[in-house]
């Protein structure tokens, strides 16, 4: 019986944690971001994004302004991605500890646009923002769930066992 207790509580008696981010902040040519995404610390990556970015207008041959289709680590913070035949673009965040939750002054980051055919490649900086970050614990995985159970049917036992030799 006891082997089994141990067996289950080096089984999985962890939470999952996910960690829900806010940013919003501006650009060094006036253009804006925003929006909200989601970081998994067990699987150690974004889960969940709605993160875009605008522009005051045209910068060389390019308007500013995308909803990005991917997103990952990039091992300072968040990136987000989008592209399309010809060009891409990407924007990063270099100081956001993701899995730690906070607020986060004076964001620091880039987005970079690049163009094969008929335009010339862009990037600007990110000059300002903030991102705020809450932890949210998530459900016992089944492992825990089966030691709990366990643990509550051997004290249920221990308090039967009680009142038998007390009557």
């Amino acid at each position: 019986m006891c082997a089994a207790v141990a067996a289950l509580a080096v089984a999985g008696s962890g939470q999952a944690k996910t960690v829900d981010w806010t940013i919003n902040g501006t650009f060094d040519d006036g253009g804006t971001f925003g929006g909200a995404f989601a970081f998994d610390t067990l699987k150690d990556s974004i889960t969940s994004y709605d993160v875009s970015t605008s522009g005051d207008g045209n910068l060389g041959e390019h308007y500013w302004g995308f909803i990005f289709q991917s997103a990952w680590d990039n091992g300072s913070g968040p990136s987000f991605a989008d592209s399309f035949i010809f060009d891409s673009i990407e924007f990063d965040l270099t100081n956001i500890p993701l899995g730690a939750g906070g607020v986060i002054n004076g964001l620091t980051g880039d987005e970079n646009y690049s163009c094969s055919f008929f335009c010339s490649s862009q990037s600007r900086n990110v000059t300002g923002g903030t991102a705020v970050g809450v932890a949210l614990a998530g459900a016992p995985e089944p492992g825990t769930w089966a030691l709990m159970t366990l643990g509550v049917g051997l004290a249920g036992g221990v308090l039967r066992r009680r009142r038998l030799r007390a009557a």
